[in-house]
């Protein structure tokens, strides 16, 4: 599972022109309330927490959902919105995660 988390988050790394600058890390854990989270540690430094227990397709949904954020954090975009920028990543977790399939990346 951690090759498809990996391959992801370099995926949408190059998708969303996430800079290598741009610390990533992630980690498999029992969420209470979600499926995933992520924090900003700092300026430029994330940690994605992904619920150990989900599908295959949900969780590289759930990574593109984070990965979202962390787009929304970078450019100002959104994250700081009524909705906290869920409505954009909600809206598009499925369609990448179906588009990076089809595409045969992972």
């Amino acid at each position: 599972m951690n090759n498809y988390i990996e391959q992801t988050i370099s995926w949408c790394r190059d998708c969303f022109r996430i800079g290598d600058s741009v610390s990533i890390n992630y980690k498999m854990g029992m969420l209470k309330d979600s499926w995933g989270e992520c924090d900003q540690i700092e300026e430029g430094n994330y940690e994605i927490t992904l619920h150990s227990i989900m599908s295959l397709r949900d969780m590289i949904a759930t990574t593109i959902h984070e990965m979202l954020h962390i787009k929304q954090w970078e450019t100002s975009d959104t994250r700081d919105s009524s909705d906290n920028g869920e409505l954009e990543a909600s809206n598009l977790q499925y369609r990448l995660a179906d588009l990076i399939w089809s595409l045969g990346l992972l």
